[in-house]
C-alpha cells in the first residue's frame, strides 16, 4: 500500500515528461503539439532535439537530465540511471518513489522512440563498419523499459500512432487509456523482436542455424481465405520487399487464392527468366499448379500455345510472362476470363485495351534483375514446427540414354524445358512437352499431384492427344512419336512404360534410382522406347 505521505509526493509529480528520440522523424509535430497543449514536458537528444526546437517547441536536453554530457558519436545518452528508473520505477511502491526524490529524478511518463535504420542501411550499403554503427542500443533500452512499465508509461514507436495517441490525450485530459498502453506496449516488443532478427539474419550465414527467427510485416487484410468462412492477412517477409516487388496497375484487390496462385507462376516465371533471356514465355497457372507453358520468338505465339494446353483449366488462371504485354497478346487476353496476370510491363496501347476488363489486376515487376534472384532456401510452415530445406534450383545432374538410339543433343533443350515446367507441378507429376517449331517448345499435357502414377501417366498422354488431334486431326499419330514424357521421380515399375508404349510415346524422361531399374530399362528396350535418366529428382509437395 502506499502511504499518505508517498501519495502526496506523487501528486507533486503531475507535471507529465516525454521522452522523444526518434529516427524517423515524419509526422513528429502532431505529438508535439499534444504534448504542448496538454503541458507535458519534452526531453530529448542529439539530432531529435535539434528537430524539435526547428519546429518550434520547447525541449530540454537528455545531459541536463542527467548531468553527463553526450559521448563521443553519440554511443551513449540514455543509458543512465536517471532515465532507466524514471522510466521503470513503480508508482505505487513507496520505496521505489523514495529513491526516485532522493536522487531528484523526475519521472517519465511517455517515450516516443524509434530505431536507428539498420534494414535500410543494409539495403544501401555493403560498408560493415557503417551497417554495424546503425545498431540501436539506446533505444533497445527505453522502448524495452517503456513497454515493461506500460501499467504507468506509454511507448510510442511508430508515427503511425501518432494521431491516435494525440486524440487519446484530448479525449481524455492528458491521458493515455491503459488498454491502449497495453496496445502500444504489444507493438513495442514487436519492434524490438524485428529489429534484433533483422540484425541477426544479417550476421547469419548458415541456411540451417540452431534457432531460426524469421520476421514478416502485415502487408495487406484480406475479405477471407481459401474459403469465405477462413479470415485471413497477408503478410511479406521484410528482406524480400526489394526482391519480390511489383506495382499494380489496375483490377480488385489480390485475395488469399490469387496471392497463393501469384506465389506459383513466380515461382516458375523466375527459372524461365533465368533460362530463357531471349526467347518469350509464357506460363499460365491454376491452383498453384502449370496448366500451360510456352515459348516463342513472340509474346502472341507463347501465350496461345501456352492456353492450348488446357483451355478448360486455363478460365480463370493466373497469367506470367517474362517480357512486357503488347497489344497484340492484350487483345487475345481480353477475350479469356482471367484473374491476374504479372509481366515486367505493358505497352501502352496494351494497358488501354486491357483497361476495358475493369476486374482483371495487373501486376508490373519492379526491379528484373532483383526478380530473378532465386532465394536459397524454401520455408513450408506445418503443424509439427517448419521445413525448411535448398531450393530446387537444378534441371538435371546428367543425361543418361538407357534404352533407344535417341541423339541426346536433339533433345537435351526440350527435356530441360520439361524439367523447368515439371519441377513446380505438385507430385505425383508427369508431363507431356514437345518442340512445336525449332527451338521453341510447348507444355501439351499434364497429369499432376495424383498418389498413382500410372493414372498422371495416363491423364498426361490423353490430354496431349487431345490436343494433337484438335490440330493435326487425323494426321495427329504421326506427331505422337515427337512428344517427349517427362516424370518428376522414377517409375517403381515397368506399367509406366507399357502405357506411354501402348499410346504411341516414344520418348521417356526420368531420374532413375528404383530398386527396379534394370526391369524398366529391358521394358523399354524390348517395346522400343528411348528412355532417358537425369539422376535428379523433382518431387513437390
Amino acid at each position: 500500500m502506499v502511504s499518505l505521505l508517498t501519495k502526496k509526493r506523487i501528486d507533486k509529480m503531475k507535471k507529465k515528461t516525454a521522452l522523444v528520440s526518434v529516427s524517423d522523424k515524419a509526422d513528429l509535430i502532431i505529438l508535439l503539439k499534444a504534448f504542448k497543449k496538454h503541458d507535458i514536458e519534452i526531453i530529448s537528444s542529439g539530432g531529435t532535439a535539434e528537430k524539435i526546437r526547428k519546429l518550434g517547441f520547447e525541449v530540454k536536453k537528455v545531459s541536463q537530465v542527467t548531468g553527463v554530457s553526450e559521448y563521443p558519436a553519440g554511443l551513449v545518452k540514455t543509458l543512465h540511471p536517471k532515465i532507466h528508473y524514471a522510466i521503470l520505477f513503480d508508482r505505487k511502491k513507496e520505496d521505489h518513489v523514495r529513491r526516485l526524490k532522493s536522487e531528484n529524478i523526475t519521472p517519465i511518463d511517455f517515450v516516443v522512440c524509434n530505431l536507428y535504420p539498420f534494414e535500410k542501411t543494409t539495403k544501401n550499403t555493403l560498408d560493415r563498419e557503417k551497417i554495424i554503427s546503425n545498431i540501436d542500443i539506446g533505444g533497445v533500452a527505453m522502448i524495452r523499459a517503456a513497454a515493461k512499465n506500460h501499467k504507468y508509461v506509454t511507448v510510442i514507436t511508430t508515427p503511425k500512432d501518432y494521431r491516435k495517441s494525440a486524440e487519446e490525450l484530448d479525449q481524455n485530459n492528458g491521458h493515455i487509456l491503459p488498454q491502449t498502453k497495453e496496445e502500444l506496449a504489444l507493438k513495442a516488443f514487436k519492434h524490438t523482436a524485428e529489429y534484433d532478427s533483422m540484425i541477426s539474419s544479417y550476421f547469419e550465414k548458415e541456411n540451417f542455424p540452431d534457432k531460426l527467427t524469421l520476421s514478416f510485416d502485415k502487408k495487406q487484410e484480406l475479405r477471407y481465405g481459401e474459403n469465405p468462412h477462413q479470415e485471413a492477412s497477408f503478410y511479406k517477409k521484410h528482406d524480400l520487399e526489394k526482391q519480390i516487388s511489383f506495382k499494380k496497375l489496375q483490377g480488385k484487390e489480390l485475395s488469399y487464392n490469387n496471392l497463393n496462385d501469384l506465389n506459383g507462376v513466380v515461382r516458375i516465371l523466375r527459372d524461365f527468366m533465368n533460362h530463357y533471356e531471349s526467347e518469350k514465355a509464357v506460363i499460365i497457372s491454376k491452383h498453384t499448379n502449370p496448366c500451360g507453358i510456352a515459348t516463342s520468338d513472340n509474346l502472341y505465339e507463347a501465350f496461345t500455345k501456352a492456353w492450348d494446353c488446357d483451355k478448360i483449366s486455363a478460365f480463370g488462371s493466373v497469367i506470367g510472362a517474362n517480357s512486357d504485354i503488347d497489344k497484340n497478346t492484350a487483345e487475345l487476353i481480353k477475350s479469356k476470363f482471367i484473374e491476374l496476370i504479372i509481366a515486367p510491363g505493358y505497352e501502352e496501347a496494351a494497358l488501354e485495351t486491357l483497361k476495358e476488363k475493369k476486374n482483371l489486376r495487373l501486376l508490373e515487376i519492379k526491379d528484373i534483375d532483383a526478380f530473378k534472384k532465386i532465394p536459397e532456401v524454401d520455408y513450408q510452415f506445418i503443424d509439427l514446427g517448419m521445413l525448411v530445406q535448398e531450393r530446387d534450383t537444378k534441371t538435371y545432374d546428367k543425361l543418361y540414354l538407357k534404352s533407344g538410339n535417341i541423339d541426346i543433343n536433339q533433345v537435351k533443350e526440350l527435356i530441360r524445358f520439361g524439367i523447368l515446367s515439371i519441377k513446380n507441378i505438385k507430385s505425383n507429376s508427369i508431363n507431356i512437352v514437345r518442340e512445336y517449331r525449332p527451338g521453341y517448345f510447348q507444355m501439351i499435357g499434364a497429369g499432376i499431384g495424383q498418389p498413382n502414377r500410372v493414372i498422371a501417366v495416363e491423364l498426361a498422354i490423353k490430354k496431349a492427344i487431345t490436343n494433337l488431334k484438335h490440330e493435326f486431326n487425323n494426321k495427329y499419330k504421326e506427331k505422337i512419336k515427337d512428344l517427349i514424357l517427362v516424370s518428376d521421380a522414377f517409375f517403381p515399375f515397368d506399367d509406366s512404360i507399357k502405357l506411354s508404349a501402348k499410346y504411341g510415346i516414344k520418348t521417356v524422361v526420368e531420374p532413375g534410382g528404383s530398386i527396379r531399374d534394370k526391369e524398366v530399362i529391358e521394358t523399354s528396350e524390348k517395346i522400343g522406347i528411348n528412355l532417358i535418366f537425369t539422376g535428379m529428382r523433382h518431387f513437390r509437395h
